[in-house]
C-alpha cells in the first residue's frame, strides 16, 4: 500500500488486510527470487550453477563445523571475533533490504 494523497480512516483500516496479503505472498516471492539466477543464465551454464550450488551446500556446513572445532583455540576465537564484528552490519543491512523489498512488492 503506497500512501498517495490524503490518509483517511478508511485507508488506514485496510493496512492489516494488506499486511496479511503481503505475508501470504512471502513464500512465493522467495521462490521467485531463488529462481532468478537460473533463469538469467543461459541453458549451457546451468550445470555449472548446479555444481556451484551443491558445492556451497556441502562446503558451507563443513566450513562452519571446522570453525566450531577451531574456536577452542583462544587466538583463533579472537581472530574470528575481529572478522565477524565488521560483517554484522552488512548482513543486517542485506536482510532488512530483502525484507523491505518483499514487503513493498
Amino acid at each position: 500500500m503506497l500512501l498517495v494523497g490524503e490518509v483517511t480512516l478508511a485507508s488506514l483500516a485496510g493496512i492489516q488486510r494488506h499486511a496479511v496479503r503481503a505475508a501470504a505472498r512471502t513464500p512465493t516471492a522467495f521462490a521467485e527470487v531463488a529462481g532468478l539466477p537460473a533463469r538469467a543464465l543461459a541453458e549451457s551454464h546451468r550445470p555449472r550453477l548446479r555444481a556451484a550450488m551443491i558445492g556451497l551446500a556441502v562446503g558451507l556446513p563443513t566450513a562452519l563445523c571446522f570453525w566450531q572445532l577451531l574456536s577452542a583455540d583462544d587466538a583463533f576465537r579472537a581472530l574470528g571475533a575481529r572478522l565477524v564484528d565488521p560483517c554484522r552490519e552488512g548482513l543486517l543491512f542485506a536482510a532488512w533490504t530483502l525484507a523491505t523489498g518483499l514487503a513493498i512488492s
